[in-house]
């Protein structure tokens, strides 16, 4: 995301994790965030999002089923896009209009399916956390506007780490070098 501001976005994606400590953890700090969610995931407790939402965090598409989409048919992408767009707008009560192909893969019928679903910007990441800390897409550092990827994963998916030492360490991380986190939406 281009910007001068000395901050970076933090993206947490899929939904399997709910972790009511995050919810305070996030409430506490003020930690602004965008989920990007998977439906058939995230749809066991879509009210543990909205407790999200309501602390202002963006809630965005992941998919109905998280696919490569790349492998899917045109029709097949739009289902799984439109899809969770329909998902979500009922749980919410507003269409997301970013969108996170998962893996990061796309082609030409991903970027189609997704227009045609109301999308306005697909969003990647520029470096994601890791069970060992932040793994950068290049560069070995982060850089104001990057955007760090996170899942809302537990203690069996983290080395035994749960959501909240994770965020705690991914923030200490960006504090470290020099970033202030900051809403995605506000700068789209």
């Amino acid at each position: 995301m281009p910007t001068h501001d000395k901050v970076v976005f933090v993206t947490i994606d899929d939904g399997a994790e709910k972790d009511p400590a995050f919810i305070q953890q996030a409430h506490d700090l003020g930690l602004p965030f965008t989920a990007f969610l998977t439906d058939d995931v995230a749809s066991g407790d879509y009210g543990y999002f909205e407790q999200l939402r309501r602390l202002g965090n963006g809630i965005q598409n992941h998919t109905l089923t998280h696919p490569r989409l790349p492998d899917l048919e045109f029709e097949e992408q739009a289902h799984e896009i439109c899809g969770q767009q329909d998902v979500l707008a009922h749980q919410f009560g507003t269409r997301p209009y970013l969108f996170r192909p998962p893996y990061g893969a796309v082609d030409d019928d991903t970027v189609r399916a997704a227009a045609a679903c109301g999308v306005r910007a697909l969003v990647m990441w520029s470096a994601e956390m890791k069970a060992d800390g932040l793994e950068y897409a290049s560069g070995g550092r982060l850089h104001s506007g990057d955007i760090v990827l996170a899942h809302f994963r537990g203690p069996a998916q983290q080395e035994g780490r749960t959501m909240t030492d994770v965020m705690t360490e991914l923030l200490r991380e960006i504090q470290a070098e020099g970033f202030a986190v900051a809403r995605l939406e506000d700068y789209l």
